[in-house]
């Protein structure tokens, strides 16, 4: 719905989806083998005219693979954010431009065990009677840290992708590679 059309481009895109996902859903009463793509970009756009939790935990038993693109989670409303996004099977998260993106993908990858080990030295009266004593510790640390996430040390034209169902574990992608030109 072109933004200059106002609220007339709103019913006329409301109604426009409303028949699409009508049609999605006749689907589990008429099975077929065929799968749908529906990519809605600006997704965060559309929460109010879309009810996108609904299609996202339904569609899927219809056969419809939903595509949410946004520029930021922040877009989305914070009420709906953690339900939208935790309903997405895959995440493909480009250099975070804000603080909110990053910590949404930090915390979506979780955290894993770091050892640190300190030594300390106190010196004593002579050269030999020094005491040396070390002690490890392991802390919880995000996978990735906001600084990974906002400023990746792997380039601007890459992705994190975690995509629960293959791995718990997030892989990154190097866009500027000639097969995904």
């Amino acid at each position: 719905a072109p933004i200059h059309g106002g609220r007339i481009s709103d019913a006329a895109s409301s109604l426009m989806l409303s028949q699409v996902i009508h049609r999605l859903y006749r689907r589990f009463t008429q099975p077929t083998k065929r799968q749908v793509f529906l990519v809605i970009d600006e997704a965060a756009r559309l929460t109010n005219r879309l009810r996108l939790e609904e299609l996202l935990s339904v569609g899927r038993r219809a056969g419809v693979t939903v595509l949410l693109a946004a520029q930021d989670v922040e877009q989305f409303p914070k009420a709906e954010m953690i339900t939208l996004l935790g309903n997405c099977a895959t995440y493909i998260g480009l250099p975070a431009r804000s603080v909110a993106g990053a910590e949404y993908l930090s915390g979506r990858l979780g955290q894993r065990y770091q050892s640190s080990t300190s030594v300390d030295q106190t010196p004593g009266s002579g050269f030999f009677q020094r005491s040396m004593q070390r002690s490890s510790q392991i802390s919880s640390v995000p996978v990735l840290g906001d600084r990974e996430i906002l400023d990746p040390p792997w380039g601007e034209r890459s992705a994190v992708v975690h995509c629960q169902p293959v791995s718990g574990k997030p892989f990154l992608v190097d866009l500027t590679r000639a097969e995904f030109a």
